[in-house]
This record gives C-alpha cells, sequence and structure tokens, in this order.
C-alpha cells in the first residue's frame, strides 16, 4: 500500500516559485502557510489540502472547484490568486494575496460591540463579496466572523 503524500514542510519552495515562511493557520480541508513568491517578488499565502484527501475525488473536486472560481473573483474584499497547482507529490495547492491582519471574531473579541456605522460598512462588504461569488454560482454556506478577515486597511475578505 503507497504511503499518503507530506504536506511541504516550513523553509521549502513549492512549485519553483513560493518559499514557506510559517503556518499561519488549519482548517477543516487544509493547511495555510505565510510564503514567499519569488517570481511576484511579493509575500503571498499558500493554502495547501492535507494529503489524506488527494485519494478522495469529491474533496478534490471541491478544491479544485474552489481554486478556479476564488481565481476569477476580482472584488477588493476578496484575495486575489496568483497560482493554482498539484505538487509532485500529488498535494493540491492555492497561492494567494497575504492579508494582513486578523479575522473577525478576533477583533469583536477584543474590542466587543461594534459601532454601527462599522457593522453595517462590514456587513456591506461581505455582502459585496458574496455577491460577485453568488453571480459565479457559488454558495458560500458558511459565512461568520471567524472566516471574514479584517485587513489593515479594514477590509473585509471572507475566506
Amino acid at each position: 500500500m503507497a504511503s499518503s503524500p507530506e504536506l511541504p514542510k516550513v523553509g521549502e519552495t513549492v512549485a519553483d516559485r513560493f518559499e514557506l515562511r510559517r503556518v499561519l493557520g488549519e482548517g477543516g480541508m487544509g493547511i495555510v502557510y505565510e510564503a514567499f513568491d519569488h517570481r511576484g517578488k511579493r509575500p503571498c499565502a499558500i493554502k495547501v489540502l492535507f494529503p489524506h484527501y488527494c485519494d478522495q475525488p469529491q474533496v478534490i473536486a471541491r478544491f479544485d472547484r474552489e481554486a478556479r472560481i476564488t481565481a476569477k473573483l476580482k472584488g477588493s474584499n476578496v484575495a486575489r490568486v496568483f497560482d493554482v497547482g498539484v505538487l509532485p507529490s500529488g498535494v493540491r495547492f492555492i497561492a494567494m494575496e497575504l492579508l494582513v491582519g486578523r479575522d473577525l471574531a478576533m477583533e469583536l473579541q477584543e474590542r466587543g460591540r461594534l459601532p454601527v456605522a462599522t457593522a453595517v460598512d462590514i456587513a456591506i462588504q461581505a455582502a459585496q463579496a458574496m455577491d460577485e461569488a453568488h453571480a459565479l454560482g457559488v454558495v458560500h454556506r458558511d459565512i461568520k466572523p471567524r472566516i471574514c478577515f479584517w485587513s489593515r486597511a479594514r477590509r473585509i475578505a471572507p475566506s
């Protein structure tokens, strides 16, 4: 029985251009690294599908669909996609804009209630991102403060 592919490690360069610098976090389907794009000369985030999903066609199809659709989103409230692909190990990845800040849940935990005008602005920004996704046939199904990113520019970007 063949062994499962391994996750890339911090310090490695993947796809001949993205140097993995540190782990930013993990979700149900994968891990996100902070990286540096040597071709684009910019910091970025690399989302990698967990290797144990490499033999699950439905999960791979969902990840690939997310990558294709996210790459089409161009609004200011969506992280830009720079590249998508499959590593030699068979592990899939999405390289995207690195957002500097934190998720909205952390912001709310620290600040408590937001002023009404700020809350309305956040809701509008999230709705604009969802509207763009819906126009491409995507229904997010999981909008919550933990997945809405609050950047230094106070731009909201649902993930």
